[in-house]
């Protein structure tokens, strides 16, 4: 029997209270369910804390880690690189929304592929919801 992918996803955050639930709704609804999520905080003032506590009392698969160098996303991301214990990592940032589909359809062609690296399109989206088109990278 194959084991399933373990994917950690690694989500560096700071102040982030008024966008984080929406980013995690949008990874525990994903259709694959075999992820572990880790918030890497860089020292929130705001509610930050209080919505990752929450969420792990409903027996969400979720880590929050302090890190308290204040040096931005990309050495909070290393460090949760660091905790990850996936076969994949995943990052989103505490403001992003995924797809429900995005796991599964990012695995299914990796392993299809036999490739380790992928990347996808995104969509900008402003404060008032309005959908832009993202760059194309190719």
């Amino acid at each position: 029997m194959k084991k399933r992918s373990l994917i950690s996803v690694v989500c560096p955050s700071y102040n982030s209270g008024n966008t984080l639930e929406q980013t995690l709704l949008s990874v525990f609804n994903q259709t694959y369910q075999y992820w572990e999520i880790i918030i890497v905080d860089g020292g929130s003032t705001d509610n930050t804390k209080e919505i990752v506590l929450y969420f792990q009392k409903q027996g969400k698969n979720i880590r929050f880690e302090q890190f308290l160098e204040r040096s931005g996303p990309g050495p909070a991301r290393e460090y949760g690189i660091s905790l990850a214990r996936g076969d994949y990592l995943a990052f989103i940032d505490s403001d992003d929304l995924w797809v429900k589909s995005k796991l599964k359809l990012q695995l299914s062609f990796m392993l299809e592929t036999n490739i380790l690296f992928s990347y996808t399109k995104y969509d900008l989206i402003d404060q008032k919801g309005t959908r832009k088109e993202g760059p194309i990278l190719w």
